[in-house]
Order: structure tokens, then sequence, then C-alpha cells
């Protein structure tokens, strides 16, 4: 009983690691997506000042 049970908790220990890995992957995939976005606002802002300045 103690054998099966230890092997079920170490069973979901390996199903909860690999859910934390994929989790702080797109943890981390969200966050240069939003680095990108925000380039991109900024780049286009500037953009638009440069043409506001011109006329």
């Amino acid at each position: 009983m103690q054998r099966s049970h230890l092997a079920y908790v170490e069973s979901h220990e390996e199903r909860l690691r690999a859910r934390l890995k994929a989790a702080q992957d797109h943890h981390g995939q969200v966050l240069d997506q939003m680095r990108n976005l925000e380039l991109e606002i900024l780049s286009l802002l500037g953009e638009g000042e440069s043409e506001t300045e011109g006329t």
C-alpha cells in the first residue's frame, strides 16, 4: 500500500512539475510579446511625432 501511494505521489509531482514548466514558458512568451508590442507602439508614436513636426 505504501509503495502504491508513493508511486502515485511521485507521478503527481512529475505532472505538477511539467505544468509548472509549461506555465513558466508561457509566461516568458507573453512577456516577450508584450515587450515587442510596447516597442512597436513606441516606434509608431515616434513616427507620428516626426510627421507632426514636419508639417
